[in-house]
């Protein structure tokens, strides 16, 4: 049952099993009909000599309408609201994801300046190391010399695939 049940399926004597499962599901409707079953139970008590005109009957169903309408109107509105706020974290998430992209930005561990990150780099910075000729633009670490600590922070980028160091 994709729809709520109206106020005379959730006081019917006898419910019908949509309505049942309903109600197992359900805590707006669960309440509705408990109410209803409380009321019952109440206009059972009463004597026979104190009988409810049938106007009483149609203003107490009448006022149950209502109240079933708000709540579901309540429900509706906060579902809207709960959705909202989804779509404003994606959006948000979104901006911060996107915004942390380096694009266009030189990649910190891109030594052979290909636009990439990979053991190509490695290989080319340890032949740099190997010359023993100082290039500032390839000191990663900024300590004046190139050397292994250089060389592991471009596998570490490497392996985080994302060219920044740790």
């Amino acid at each position: 049952m994709n729809e709520h049940p109206d106020i005379a399926e959730l006081s019917a004597e006898n419910l019908a099993e949509p309505v049942l499962l309903h109600l197992q599901e359900c805590d707006v409707c669960s309440q509705i009909h408990a109410d209803i079953a409380l009321l019952n139970i109440e206009l059972a008590s009463l004597t026979d000599d104190s009988s409810v005109p049938a106007e009483i009957d149609k203003y107490v169903y009448e006022g149950i309408s209502v109240r079933v309408k708000g709540i579901r109107q309540q429900n509706f509105q906060r579902s809207i609201v709960v959705s909202l706020s989804a779509v404003a974290a994606v959006v948000v998430l979104s901006f911060i994801i996107f915004s942390n992209l380096k694009l266009d930005k030189p990649v910190l561990a891109d030594i052979n300046g290909d636009g990439e990150v990979n053991v190509l780099d490695s290989l080319f910075l340890a032949r740099k190391i190997d010359s023993q000729v100082f290039d500032s633009s390839k000191d990663l670490n900024e300590d004046g010399r190139l050397d292994g600590e250089d060389l592991q922070i471009v596998r570490n980028a490497v392996v985080n695939l994302d060219g920044i160091q740790p």
